[in-house]
């Protein structure tokens, strides 16, 4: 789904929300475990993305499952410092729903890589898929595709701000 992005700039409240892990974070394999891990590696798309949207005047959000351990705050805290990210709030979940967030900050996209909360979005708000490892060739392929296509909307409406 293609977004009006310009339509969305005029009004200066356009909200995006971002999931952490295996979302703004590429997931690693364990070789040990056999099975796929979070990392502190960046996902380089969804940062390109979320640059686009702060530089079209979004307020960004990103969303942490984890508990706001003192551990897993300075993990997260230390990614968006090391990789310049302009949010506007991390939100430490605790146990409770994401998608209450999402909700009352009135969304308009939400990027995860976790199908079961894109299912439970609220009604206005697009998600976003991000590709997995464990996805097939051809859902990373259309992923990337349609995640690309919104990314380029936005571009346009902040080369037009400039």
């Amino acid at each position: 789904m293609l977004i009006d992005a310009p339509d969305l700039v005029r009004d200066r409240t356009a909200v995006a929300t971002f999931d952490f892990d295996n979302t703004m974070t590429l997931p690693v394999y364990n070789r040990k475990k056999k099975r796929w891990d979070h990392s502190s590696e960046p996902n380089p798309i969804i940062l390109e993305d979320m640059f686009r949207y702060a530089c079209a005047g979004w307020a960004i959000y990103v969303l942490v499952d984890r508990p706001k351990t003192i551990g897993d705050r300075a993990t997260v805290s230390g990614f968006i410092r090391k990789h310049d990210i302009p949010v506007t709030g991390t939100i430490y979940c605790n146990g409770w729903d994401k998608i209450d967030f999402i909700k009352s900050a009135k969304a308009i996209v939400h990027y995860d890589d976790e199908i079961a909360d894109l299912e439970r979005l609220p009604e206005g708000t697009v998600g976003i898929r991000v590709p997995h490892p464990e996805d097939s060739e051809t859902d990373n392929y259309l992923l990337a595709s349609c995640t690309r296509m919104l990314a380029d909307a936005v571009q346009m409406s902040c080369d037009g701000m400039t």
